[in-house]
Parts: C-alpha cells; structure tokens; sequence
C-alpha cells in the first residue's frame, strides 16, 4: 500500500539545496530513498510504502517542514564544524 506525506516548505527557494539546481539530485534520491519526491505548491510530497515514506521525511528534514534556511545545507555542523553529507 502506497503512502503519501507532504512536507510543508517555508521557502521554496530553499529547497535547491537539497535537490540540487535545476533538481539534479532529485532522481538520486528517489532511487536511493526508494520514494517518489514531487515538488508542488504544497510542499514536497513524499510517496512511497510506509517504511521508506517515513525514512525519507526523516532524511529530508525531520521536523517535517523544511525551513527557509538551515545551517547544514550550507555545509556547516549544528557545532560550527564542515559538514559532509553522503548516502
């Protein structure tokens, strides 16, 4: 059975820095994350089955609304330190 989530977004702007210019890494996470991401005036809707819906959301941003500027898409730690993202 299909599940579907959508993760509110406070900037739509901010989401380049998680799916990449242009979305270039949308596809990558979609296999990865074995979901569908599809980016509407909603928000980001997560679909999928359950399990990899709610591992997703909780990679994307586990607040479940991603916010209009976060310190780790700009590379930097919660602790000031760099930061390095790999799947």
């Amino acid at each position: 059975m299909k599940t579907r989530k959508i993760l509110e977004v406070d900037d739509f702007s901010s989401l380049e820095h998680i799916f990449g210019v242009e979305d270039k890494n949308l596809k990558f996470l979609e296999r990865e994350l074995k979901v569908s991401i599809i980016i509407n005036p909603e928000g980001v809707l997560l679909k999928g089955n359950k399990n990899n819906v709610e591992g997703a959301s909780d990679f994307i941003n586990p607040k479940g609304r991603i916010p209009r500027a976060c310190p780790w898409m700009n590379g930097i730690s919660h602790e000031g330190r760099q930061a390095k993202l790999e799947l």
